[in-house]
C-alpha cells in the first residue's frame, strides 16, 4: 500500500531507512512496514546516575556529617530528584543493575554473578523508554556494564564505555 509522507503546510517530514542485524559484508535488505515516529516538540530530559560501590553518606547532597566535595552531583540532586532512603538488592553489580533496570527482583532474573547476561525476553528501563518516543544513551565505567556482558544495551540508541580510569 502507498504512504503520504506529505508534511502539513509549514512542517518538514524526515524519512529514515536503516539496516538492521547482520554484519556489514551481508548484500540482502528487506523492508517492512514503516513506523512512524513522532517526537515531542519539548521533551523531558531523565538523568539515571548510578555509582557501583558508593556509599550513600559520601555524597555532599545527603548532609550526613562526612566532610566530601561532590558539587556536580549535590547540583544535579537539588534540581532533580535524590532518592534518600532506599538501597540495593544485592551488592554484586550486574545483579543490582539489571534489577534495578528491569524492575525484576534478584530472585526473578536468577542472574547473581557478574558473568551472566540479561536475557533478550526481559524488557528494560530503556526499552519502555524508547517505547515512549525518548533517544537513551548509557555511558558505562564498569565493563561487566556492556552489553556483550550485562545485556543492559537493550533499548538504548547509544551506548559507550569510558576506557580512561577503568579496570576489569
Amino acid at each position: 500500500s502507498n504512504l503520504s509522507l506529505m508534511a502539513p503546510a509549514g512542517a518538514e517530514t524526515q524519512v529514515q531507512f536503516s539496516l538492521v542485524g547482520g554484519d556489514e559484508t551481508e548484500g540482502l535488505c528487506a523492508l517492512g512496514l514503516p513506523e512512524l515516529v513522532s517526537r515531542d516538540e519539548s521533551p523531558k530530559t531523565v538523568l539515571l546516575i548510578t555509582s557501583d560501590t558508593h556509599r550513600a553518606d559520601y555524597l555532599g547532597a545527603s548532609n550526613s556529617g562526612v566532610f566530601v566535595k561532590t558539587p556536580y552531583l549535590d547540583a544535579l540532586a537539588a534540581r532533580g530528584v535524590l532518592f534518600e532512603d532506599c538501597g540495593s538488592v544485592t551488592n554484586v553489580t550486574n545483579p543490582s543493575h539489571i534489577s534495578m533496570l528491569t524492575g525484576t527482583p534478584v530472585r526473578d532474573t536468577g542472574i547473581v554473578d557478574n558473568a551472566t547476561p540479561l536475557s533478550e525476553q526481559a524488557e528494560t528501563l530503556a526499552e519502555a523508554f524508547s517505547k515512549r518516543g525518548y533517544l537513551t544513551y548509557a555511558s558505562v565505567s564498569a565493563g561487566q556494564l556492556t552489553q556483550a556482558r550485562s545485556g543492559l544495551g537493550q533499548g538504548f540508541d547509544r551506548m559507550s564505555r569510558s576506557e580512561e580510569h577503568t579496570s576489569e
